[in-house]
């Protein structure tokens, strides 16, 4: 596999999982409010099991190509997990007082 296409397979991942990021923030925004990043713990989770299966799956299975493994694992799984949204949120959280209205 050549360099353009590993990077084009992980651009189309990525940014389908950074859209999906980006709708579960929408959506969590109007079903559960601000109070929380649920959106983020959301994306995290379904990003973590997503990243999961995969593995096993290109692990024990081996059924796709070099190019699907970029896409959905690195691509997608790596655009949902991203820590760094996270970070910012319970960053702002704790610098506004928020925090401690949940515990």
């Amino acid at each position: 596999m050549n360099t353009l296409t590993s990077i084009l397979s992980i651009s189309i991942g990525a940014t389908v999982g950074a859209t999906c990021r980006y709708y579960f923030g929408i959506f969590s925004l109007q079903y559960f409010g601000k109070a929380f990043p649920y959106g983020t713990l959301i994306s995290n989770i379904i990003g973590s099991f997503i990243a999961g299966l995969l593995v096993v799956f290109f692990l024990e299975r081996l059924f796709m190509s070099e190019t699907y493994h970029l896409m959905l694992l690195v691509g997608l799984a790596g655009s949902l997990t991203t820590i760094s949204a996270l970070s910012i949120e319970s960053v702002e959280m704790l610098s506004s007082g928020n925090i401690a209205r949940h515990y």
